[in-house]
């Protein structure tokens, strides 16, 4: 069944109950403030379309505040320049069933470039050609394509703001990544451009998962259950005193290995059990250890 869940994308960490309100309440509001406060939604194709793509946007920018695709620039260049291309394939071309595809690789190819991959910005380019192909011209890129991009960019600055975790844009809930972290921020956006493919993430978001997972590991390595102490001496002596000084409080189950004699059948046949103080073989005899 995981191998299944893996296969299909199922969320691996699904959010609470308290986010996925606020996502629903947040898109309700959003929508609603877009349909009284713009009269672009006429009934015509183009309305539609339009009204499709701003759906999906409300999508990202509330369900997904911190998405690398839910940002700003994103959003409002994502819409503008797919609109244009959508209007100046219609002018190219003429025919609405050839104008569509076009559109939508050129605000493929513009997202991409001018980094705002925005992907209800297809849509968006498909309802410019059907405004195109019914006498609008370039003045539906600002009205109403412009103008609904802004509305929900206000509605979502306004609505998130209140919860700390997901105030929007991702900048205003940035929590930097310590020094003990080890990967600074430019590290992980280094390692974001030699993905090879657009990653929704942003470079601030993947340092403080990387920080928090760091954070999660040490504890894990800190507490009494899971601690582990390795004192590794070449020379074969048992050395115990300092390496444990290092070793968290609380019941400790270690193994000491020669390096010399790690190889040797007695080593390998000894280390398969638990040290028990009380009832450990002596140093020089090997041979007690495969009894015990």
């Amino acid at each position: 069944m995981k191998r299944l869940f893996e296969v299909l994308g199922v969320e691996h960490v699904p959010a609470g109950h308290t986010e996925k309100l606020v996502s629903a309440v947040g898109g309700l509001l959003a929508l609603s403030l877009l349909a009284v406060f713009h009269g672009a939604w006429n009934g015509s194709a183009a309305s539609a379309l339009l009204l499709s793509s701003m759906g999906a946007s409300t999508v990202l920018l509330f369900a997904v505040p911190h998405g690398a695709l839910s940002q700003p620039w994103p959003l409002v260049g994502g819409h503008t320049l797919s609109a244009l291309g959508g209007i100046g394939s219609v002018a190219l071309l003429g025919d609405p069933v050839l104008a569509a595809p076009l559109a939508v690789g050129f605000a493929i190819a513009c997202m991409y470039y001018l980094r705002c991959m925005h992907p209800p910005g297809g849509a968006t380019a498909l309802a410019a050609v059907a405004a195109g192909a019914s006498g609008q011209g370039i003045g539906f890129v600002f009205d109403p394509v412009l103008a609904s991009a802004l509305v929900l960019l206000g509605v979502a600055l306004l609505f998130n703001y209140p919860f700390p975790w997901r105030r929007y844009p991702a900048y205003l809930a940035r929590h930097r990544a310590t020094a003990r972290a080890g990967v600074s921020e430019e590290d992980i956006t280094y390692a974001l451009e030699h993905v090879g493919s657009f990653v929704d993430v942003t470079p601030e978001d993947m340092a403080d998962l990387y920080r928090l997972a760091r954070e999660h590991a040490k504890l894990d390595q800190d507490s009494p259950e899971g601690s582990v102490c390795c004192v590794e001496r070449g020379t074969g002596a048992i050395g115990l005193a300092r390496g444990l000084e290092q070793c968290a409080e609380g019941p400790v189950f270690f193994k000491v290995m020669s390096l010399a004699r790690r190889n040797g059948k007695p080593m390998l046949v000894w280390s398969k059990y638990q040290v028990d103080p009380d009832k450990a073989p002596a140093a020089d005899d090997p041979q007690s250890a495969e009894r015990g």
